[in-house]
Parts: C-alpha cells; sequence; structure tokens
C-alpha cells in the first residue's frame, strides 16, 4: 500500500491515516452518545474543532509538499480511508451532519 524503501513515505501515509481514525472516532461518539445532549457536544466538537484540523493538517501537507496525495506522488493506503470518509460520512445524506461538512 505504499514503498516499503521510503521512511518518509510510509510515515506520511501513517500520520494521515491516524488522523483519519480519530476524526471517525469522533464520528463514533456521535452515533453512539447515549442522549442528545451528549451527541450535540460531540457534533459540536466534531465540526468546530477536529474536522477543521483534520481538513488542515491535510491542506498543509499538499501545499507544502506539493505533492498529489497524502503520503507522495503515489495513491497509498490513507488516501482510501480519506476518500471513504468523504462518500460515507461528508457525502451520506443519512448522517444529519453530512451537510454541515459539505458547507
Amino acid at each position: 500500500m505504499y514503498n516499503l524503501k521510503d521512511p518518509v513515505e510510509m510515515y506520511r501515509a501513517d500520520s494521515a491515516s491516524e488522523v483519519f481514525f480519530d476524526l471517525w472516532g469522533q464520528v463514533a461518539k456521535i452515533n453512539a452518545a447515549p442522549t442528545d445532549l451528549v451527541k450535540m457536544a460531540a457534533l459540536d466538537a466534531l465540526m468546530t474543532q477536529i474536522l477543521p484540523k483534520s481538513l488542515q493538517f491535510l491542506e498543509n501537507r499538499l501545499k507544502k509538499l506539493n505533492i498529489r496525495y497524502v503520503s507522495g506522488n503515489n495513491l497509498c493506503y490513507a488516501d482510501f480511508c480519506w476518500a471513504s470518509f468523504m462518500v460515507t460520512i461528508a457525502l451520506n445524506s443519512n448522517f444529519s451532519f453530512s451537510g454541515g461538512i459539505q458547507s
């Protein structure tokens, strides 16, 4: 899923996927919230803190390193993680907050 002979590429892929899994963990907190109050607090954290920081991390990496994908100029597993977020969460109308992510 990435070039095993390039430790920098491996680090970039692994760090991008860790950010993705932190984001996904927050989505799980929303979906599994025991009360509406807990759900709204988790949603607020997602929308105001976690998601903006996560997307800024990716944008900064792509711009600063002038690369096409999260680990370099070749697709890796982390790119598919982030693509799955966009399709499964951000663009899925079954998630009540998907519209807010699209804006």
